[in-house]
């Protein structure tokens, strides 16, 4: 559990920079100039990135405001919308292999650290004296 929240909540710009390669011809198909691609890509992470930094999902950040301002079109605001659902399917993902691993290792961990455990345990008579028996570990 605690894996799977700290990857979650882990920087969201590499997952929003992931998305430019796709984004980049999504947009030129849309009617954006050549020249405002790349800012229009830029301001894409950044609304990404501060809208995962939101406490309040419905909030608009002015980030998300100024790139609605600059995208102009229906087909760009579908790319954008594309992107960062798929940088969002990204981040989850990661998180949940991060996560899984995580309970692996410790289990294994866990394994491991059962089978140090002593096999012979000392016993104790009322006379003071030990003796060696076999436990038994299931």
């Amino acid at each position: 559990g605690t894996a799977f929240s700290g990857v979650l909540s882990s920087p969201p710009a590499p997952a929003a920079r992931d998305q430019a390669p796709a984004l980049r011809p999504q947009l030129a198909a849309a009617g954006l100039p050549t020249a405002a691609v790349g800012p229009a890509i830029d301001g894409f992470e950044q609304c990404f990135v501060d809208r995962s930094a939101s406490t309040d999902p419905s909030a608009q950040p002015p980030s998300c405001q100024a790139l609605a301002g600059r995208g102009g079109s229906a087909g760009a605001g579908a790319a954008f919308s594309n992107a960062s659902t798929s940088a969002l399917s990204s981040t989850f993902s990661q998180a949940i292999r991060w996560g899984l691993a995580y309970e692996v290792l410790v289990s294994l961990l866990a394994a491991l650290l059962v089978r140090r455990l002593p096999r012979r345990t000392s016993v104790h008579d009322e006379d003071g004296a030990s003796e060696q028996t076999a436990a038994t570990v299931a």
